[in-house]
């Protein structure tokens, strides 16, 4: 009696482990690679502010800096100083000094969460008030990003199956089961943002409310390939 082979091919896709019955290259099969891609706004834009005293030459302190900016913050409806605002890292919750001229200046970092391009630019007019101008853009995200990426790699999936079938189908033949799934390295997630003016970002890097009047934040977009082989009928 002939021995049939049995190959066992692992790989991670949301959890799932893929297994052959036969080796692939026992049987007739056709390999296509499906891809798939999403744009989603982002609902989580994360700012970086910076509280410096050096900035207002020690006319006010980190902790009166801190203060105006809390109370400048809760001014705006649609955030939650508790819940948006924390301390960017551990270095800066024991404030980092900064010594010039034999002055010791405290600097402190802060993320703060906004929801949308409007919020963020109303944060940095009202902060540019009380005399903090640091601002600038940490990084983008959305609340429901696995569940994306999810339904990409799905979509992905979909896509080779019917490619491999639709090809078969030319040449007069069928796709059986697939005998190998392996994702794409190259998979990608792009955030980025934009605005009307050119002058978006000043030379030092960070926000200016007159560049930032009409922001927009671009759509995050979301793709995976995958590789797949399905027996050949």
């Amino acid at each position: 009696m002939k021995r049939v082979t049995v190959l066992f091919i692992g790989m991670l896709l949301s959890g799932i482990v893929v297994t052959a019955q036969k080796n692939f290259l026992d049987v007739n099969y056709i390999e296509v690679t499906g891809t798939a891609e999403m744009e989603v706004v982002p609902d989580r834009i994360y700012l970086k502010i910076v509280l410096n005293e050096r900035d207002n030459k020690g006319k006010a302190s980190i902790d009166k800096l801190e203060e105006e900016m809390i109370v400048a913050l809760k001014t705006i409806d649609s955030i939650n100083v508790s819940a948006d605002l924390s301390v960017s890292d551990l270095s800066s919750s024991l404030q980092s000094r900064i010594i010039v001229d034999n002055q010791i200046f405290y600097k402190k970092e802060y993320e703060l969460l906004v929801k949308n391009g409007k919020t963020a630019n109303e944060v940095i007019k009202k902060l540019e008030k009380v005399g903090i101008s640091k601002i600038s853009l940490a990084r983008v995200d959305h609340s429901q990003i696995s569940q994306f990426r999810k339904t990409v790699r799905e979509n992905a999936m979909k896509a080779a199956k019917e490619k491999a079938t639709y090809l078969a189908e030319s040449i007069e033949q069928s796709i059986g089961k697939a005998i190998y799934i392996s994702e794409v390295p190259a998979t990608q997630v792009q955030m980025q943002w934009y605005g009307n003016s050119s002058n978006f970002k000043s030379s030092s890097g960070y926000l200016k409310s007159e560049d930032v009047e009409d922001v927009e934040f671009s759509k995050i977009k979301i793709i995976f390939s995958v590789e797949a082989k399905f027996e050949l009928k």
